[in-house]
């Protein structure tokens, strides 16, 4: 299950993700859909572990994608 808590994500004064909580359960299919600029690319950029967000925690599984580099080569 991916689990995403109190999400923030910031780019220098740019606010992009703030207080974002999402759950998508194993074996579920689930779309991100918005405009240019909503956020898209830079959740899935955060899941991947490749921005470290501002606060906030994403677990996949239960271990933390920015904090366990195992998880992130899944």
């Amino acid at each position: 299950m991916l689990k995403i808590e109190h999400l923030n994500k910031n780019f220098k004064t740019k606010e992009v993700l703030k207080d974002l909580n999402l759950e998508v359960h194993d074996g579920s299919i689930f779309g991100l859909v918005g405009i240019n600029g909503a956020g898209k690319s830079t959740l899935l950029r955060l899941i991947a572990g490749v921005y470290e967000p501002e606060g906030g925690t994403i677990t996949l599984n239960g271990k933390d994608t920015w904090k366990d580099p195992e998880i992130r080569s899944e």
